[in-house]
């Protein structure tokens, strides 16, 4: 017997990393109104089949069918009639006084990406088992928001699925790569002369790539070397100036590696040592680098390629850099971990491997305690 043709409408496309996936757009006819139904992200043709035919299929039953006019007027007070759109943005409103404009900003963009297209207009309380399963085929931040938001709908008193939303856990890369100090050398060298004073600054302290950008010359203490870690500069999606991300400041020796790469960049931009700032000026009127970090980012890149360094170059692996080549030289943990900012010792623990002796150390105790008992 022959099979019956769908009538979904699967088109393949690239991702601008070059993969090929799957995506439905087709138009389907209800009592002589027309309903378009959408999603991407499919890793395989017959999986955009199957997910436009059931959504079809729930059109036809009028799951998740927006709401005429009138009724979704009727419906806007009613929390056990709000959409999903209406509770996001129930939630947008709680959120902006609790989390930062990044935030803000990454919630909002993978929402309308991924979220709203699958269940924007479905009724919150009736998401279905099929629409869940989309979202939690995407298993990372896309999964984050949405678990956040099933955790907080009941906040702003929105009523809840018959869901269970238990996503696989994102599978991270435990491989941390660093550069050594031969690269870091060799690194710099290759680097645009506008950029040394930076990438030396941001492998002598550990500092997140915003951090260093929202570094004012009113938060360093020349007199006593240390640095005061109060914002970050961050695109949400302009320029925007928050706390770090633990979300709080933090004081940081600077050692006479990160002084001279101060001091480079002051004779840069300024033709002195070090700039003479007032006290009470204002702090972001006077960064320290005054950078486009897509540029630097770029001319990292650039710079592990003309090594052929065979490993990632980028902003973030000099932080990776400070911290591991301070556990090889015997800093403990959590010296490593007031310096880095992390909030807990649980995230600095990924460095732990690359301190190898203080096992060792352990072993060697209790290999003298059971030779005494024996």
């Amino acid at each position: 017997m022959r099979k019956k043709q769908s009538e979904i409408t699967v088109l393949e496309y690239q991702t601008p990393s070059g993969s090929a996936l799957w995506k439905v757009d087709t138009m389907i006819t209800v009592n002589g109104k027309k309903h378009r139904i959408r999603h991407q992200g499919f890793s395989s043709r017959a999986d955009a089949v199957v997910w436009g035919e059931h959504r079809a299929a729930e059109v036809r039953l009028g799951i998740g069918v927006e709401a005429p006019r009138e009724a979704r007027r009727r419906a806007k007070d009613d929390p056990a009639r709000w959409t999903t759109d209406q509770v996001f943005e129930k939630l947008l409103e709680r959120w902006k006084d609790r989390l930062k404009p990044i935030s803000i900003y990454s919630y909002t963009s993978a929402y309308r990406s991924h979220i709203k297209p699958v269940c924007g207009s479905t009724v919150f309380a009736e998401i279905s088992e099929m629409q869940k399963k989309v979202i939690e085929k995407d298993t990372g931040q896309i999964a984050a928001v949405f678990r956040t938001m099933l955790r907080d709908a009941p906040k702003v008193k929105a009523i809840l699925p018959p869901i269970v939303f238990d996503p696989p856990p994102r599978k991270r890369n435990p491989r941390i790569v660093w550069f050594e100090p031969e690269e870091v050398t060799a690194i710099r060298e290759v680097l645009p002369e506008h950029y040394r004073a930076v990438f030396t600054f941001l492998v002598s302290t550990g500092l997140r790539l915003s951090e260093m950008l929202g570094l004012s010359w009113c938060d360093l203490d020349q007199r006593r070397n240390i640095m005061h870690v109060r914002r970050s500069l961050v695109l949400a999606p302009g320029p925007v100036f928050c706390t770090p991300k633990s979300g709080k400041a933090r004081h940081v020796p600077l050692s006479e590696t990160a002084l001279e790469a101060l001091r480079e960049q002051s004779r840069r931009v300024h033709g002195i040592d070090w700039p003479d700032v007032p006290n009470g000026a204002d702090p972001e009127k006077n960064l320290v680098f005054p950078l486009d970090r897509a540029s630097f980012r770029v001319a990292m890149v650039k710079a592990g390629e003309a090594l052929h360094l065979g490993k990632q170059c980028s902003p973030h692996v000099c932080r990776h850099t400070c911290a591991s080549l301070m556990v090889q030289r015997g800093v403990k943990l959590e010296v490593v971990c007031q310096i880095l900012g992390h909030k807990d010792l649980a995230t600095t623990l990924i460095y732990a491997h690359l301190a190898p002796k203080h096992l060792a150390t352990g072993l060697d105790v209790l290999s003298d305690a059971l030779k005494v008992a024996v």
